[in-house]
């Protein structure tokens, strides 16, 4: 099997109980292009996608009702920021996972029309605070997945816009004490993982004291 036909495959195979029908509704499709699974399926031979498909992997792709891609996982480096244009026709993406994809600030311009993002997979990537300012329109973020990035304190300016944020992984990055504390005031905040670097064990017990709703994973820096 090709890997253009396993591809093919895999934006065609339900997931979830999702029916991969186009919708035949003018409204969802007024411009009368072909839904994302097909006019999309040649761009994306690139992307090593799992073989055979598996569905409980992030190396899938996953479609909505109209046929519309609305989550997208890559293999660990082979997606770039030369990859990252084709995202721009993915209006309905609301999950992206390029953790150890070759990815920085530059292919993150691509990401600026985005609004319906809710779960983003950055890590071990060259993404900086800049280039995640490209999603700060995404208002109904849930799970951010930033371990391993070139972010700092000042990323909290954009992830504080977050407001339905309820997952944050910021261990291994250059995110201080200080942006920490900035980003545990987040109203839906559940989880924060964190490195035993960034915040020392006195100061995680007092924030954990402080943010009872909040649950504190401390792990060593990679």
């Amino acid at each position: 099997m090709t890997k253009l036909c396993c591809i093919c495959m895999a934006l065609l195979l339900p997931l979830g109980g999702c029916n991969n029908t186009p919708s035949t509704d003018p409204a969802s499709n007024s411009d009368n292009r072909p839904p994302d699974s097909q006019r999309l399926a040649t761009q994306i031979t690139r992307l090593n996608m799992i073989e055979p498909y598996n569905p409980e992997s992030l190396d899938r792709v996953r479609l909505n009702d109209a046929g519309q891609i609305v989550a997208l996982g890559m293999r660990e480096s082979v997606f770039d920021d030369q990859d990252m244009a084709m995202l721009a026709e993915m209006h309905h993406l609301e999950l992206l996972a390029a953790s150890e994809c070759a990815i920085s600030d530059a292919g993150m311009q691509h990401l600026s029309h985005m609004t319906a993002l809710t779960s983003i997979y950055f890590e071990n990537t060259d993404i900086t605070s800049d280039g995640l300012r490209e999603v700060a329109g995404c208002t109904d973020m849930a799970r951010a997945y930033l371990s391993g990035t070139r972010i700092d304190d000042s990323a909290a300016d954009t992830i504080l816009g977050w407001r339905a944020l309820t997952f944050i992984n910021v261990g291994d990055t250059r995110v201080t004490e200080d942006g920490i504390r900035r980003i545990l005031t987040l109203p839906k905040l559940e989880t924060i993982v964190v490195d035993t670097t960034q915040l020392d064990a006195d100061t995680r017990d007092a924030l954990a004291a402080q943010y009872t709703d909040i649950r504190f994973i401390a792990l060593p820096p990679e």
